[in-house]
């Protein structure tokens, strides 16, 4: 499989268990655990990225 379908796969796991975290135990709202998904896929997709270039 090819560098691309890694770092998706790795920014989507990351942003539905931020998502659950925050929204389900620790019952924030949905906007909140949103707004964290979307910054901790951001992030999830960097590293990802970087660990491809190695």
């Amino acid at each position: 499989m090819n560098r691309g379908f890694y770092i998706l796969a790795h920014a989507a796991m990351a942003g539905v268990f931020i998502f659950a975290l925050q929204h389900w135990a620790l019952k924030q709202s949905l906007e909140t655990a949103a707004l964290w998904a979307a910054v901790f896929c951001v992030a999830a997709a960097g590293l990802a990225w970087s660990q491809t270039k190695r």
